[in-house]
């Protein structure tokens, strides 16, 4: 007798351990047995996310969230597969939904931000992350997202606060440094710049992006 339990934790194993399509085939066995098993639907339609299938992305985790509507992640989730097909309005309304049914749950605010930022609606998207960072002051994502709002439109004082302050509460952060970096060279602060660069390197010894920036600024510098 198929055992839909154990399958679903293989799937999900599998999942995790990148085996993409060895856990849709499992999904698909799952649901086969049982059409409305909520789980199974949501997690392959994250696989037809990933894999660019937008369409049928979204389809599966309405379904998924038509069968459990109390689910936040499901409803974060379908946002997440909105945002990736352009539908940004739609996955404002997930992502507000999702935030109504669990207000304290960071990811979802950093995800709302993020649809925000992209239709241009700055001040509700810093709003987005500042929440975030409030939920969860070690939370790297939204401090990156906000400081590249402000470099974005070359408010470089405020984009470095910002920087500076993701450097206190995330130090062992290898994409702080790389862009509190960026935003330091484009301030002039060539020696902070470097500082920066060079913590990155040491959280990520071979990262080219890093060893590259590093060297530029050594040679501006006259030292080497």
């Amino acid at each position: 007798m198929f055992d839909i339990h154990q399958a679903l934790q293989q799937a999900v194993a599998l999942q995790q351990a990148g085996q993409f399509s060895q856990a849709a085939s499992l999904y698909e066995q799952v649901l086969a047995a049982d059409p409305e098993q909520a789980d199974a639907k949501h997690l392959l339609g994250l696989i037809a996310s990933r894999q660019g299938e937008h369409a049928r992305a979204i389809e599966l985790i309405r379904q998924a969230v038509a069968a459990s509507p109390t689910s936040a992640v499901f409803l974060s989730n379908l946002g997440v597969t909105y945002r990736k097909a352009g539908r940004l309005d739609e996955a404002l309304a997930a992502y507000r939904q999702a935030i109504a049914l669990e207000p304290s749950n960071a990811d979802f605010h950093f995800n709302l931000g993020k649809s925000l930022k992209l239709k241009r609606q700055f001040a509700e998207a810093e709003s987005a992350f500042r929440h975030a960072i409030d939920l969860a002051p070690n939370f790297s994502a939204p401090r990156l997202s906000m400081m590249s709002l402000y470099a974005d439109r070359h408010e470089l004082k405020t984009a470095y606060e910002i920087g500076r302050e993701a450097v206190q509460n995330c130090p062992n952060t290898f994409e702080v440094y790389l862009n509190f970096g960026a935003v330091c060279r484009r301030l002039n602060a060539l020696e902070q710049a470097s500082e920066c660069y060079a913590r990155a390197v040491d959280l990520q010894p071979h990262n080219v992006d890093a060893l590259t920036r590093l060297a530029t600024l050594y040679m501006m510098s006259h030292r080497i």
